[in-house]
């Protein structure tokens, strides 16, 4: 009888090697969450620096198009925006929040027609490309 009890005590514990298997394979599923994101957020950072450089390059030419432009930069401020607050950088959030609102292809504010809405769209750029660095100084500070 003794032997069942034990059997069955030993069937609910976990042994360190399976504990040390369970956590190495957890932080290699965060590890590759995080790569994936990381990924997904490149693609929109990119995909929005050229919406806004094209814009800025073509002016008017790119009145047909103005609209799916502003939509991708809109959509790229919001993921950055929501990129930025969950690594705590709020001055960033608020200006990509600033961005989405200017860019808003509902309501635009900036059209890519005149010289000085198309050098705020060129300098709009300047976030989407200052954003990462800001991070990586401050992961390596707390590293």
């Amino acid at each position: 009888m003794s032997s069942v009890v034990e059997v069955e005590r030993r069937a609910g514990e976990a042994s360190p090697l399976d504990e040390a298997r369970w956590q190495a394979w957890l932080a290699k599923g965060r590890d590759q969450e995080r790569r994936g994101r990381l990924r997904a957020n490149n693609a929109v950072r990119w995909g929005s620096i050229t919406a806004l450089l094209v814009g800025a390059a073509l002016g008017v030419q790119l009145a047909p198009y103005e609209v799916v432009a502003h939509f991708v930069i809109t959509a790229g401020a919001v993921a950055m925006m929501l990129h930025t607050f969950r690594e705590r950088q709020f001055a960033f959030a608020a200006v990509f929040g600033v961005l989405a609102a200017l860019f808003n292809p509902v309501a635009a504010v900036v059209a890519f027609s005149g010289v000085p809405e198309r050098v705020l769209a060129a300098a709009s750029t300047i976030p989407f490309i200052a954003a990462p660095f800001r991070a990586n100084r401050k992961q390596a500070r707390h590293a």
